[in-house]
């Protein structure tokens, strides 16, 4: 595992998965890029570092969102090692309003949602992503594939001033 991060005050440059550098706004954003060689233990330690970052970088109150980050990371990076021969890398970002999770893997077959049968006892991890992702794209690169879902932080509650 080769871990690349930045969360800065700063906000330097930082290199993204792809190789080119993005800046980061040191007031909004954080990003991580985390290359992992698909062994065992990958999708182990993928979750430890959502759970990590969506931890530092979300407000106390919003431990559904630390949850679903988890979540969604540990259901792409299974299928990234189950599917994809090799290595893969997990990106990320969370910008102030969602948290982005990129998992690239080198393999070029999208993934192909099941019907739903709640008898079945595994193969609804395309299901839940989806459910708890407001965007969810699949985008075919030169060395396979990256695999996006976008999870929204929660609205914070507003309250009342007292006159």
């Amino acid at each position: 595992m080769s871990d690349r991060h930045d969360d800065s005050p700063a906000g330097p440059r930082m290199p993204a998965a792809t190789g080119e550098c993005h800046t980061i706004s040191p007031a909004t954003a954080a990003t991580r890029s985390i290359d992992f060689t698909g062994a065992a233990g990958t999708a182990a330690a993928a979750r430890r570092a959502a759970r990590a970052f969506a931890t530092t970088h979300s407000p106390a109150d919003h431990r559904a969102l630390v949850d679903a980050v988890e979540l969604v990371v540990s259901e792409l990076v299974t299928n990234a090692v189950r599917h994809a021969p090799g290595p893969c890398v997990l990106d990320l970002e969370h910008t102030g309003t969602e948290v982005r999770v990129a998992v690239h893997d080198t393999s070029r077959a999208h993934p192909t949602p099941r019907t739903r049968d709640p008898h079945r006892p595994a193969g609804h991890g395309l299901e839940l992503v989806r459910s708890l992702s407001v965007r969810f794209t699949v985008t075919a690169t030169h060395t396979g594939k990256t695999v996006t879902a976008h999870i929204r932080l929660p609205e914070r509650p507003t309250h009342p001033t007292r006159e």
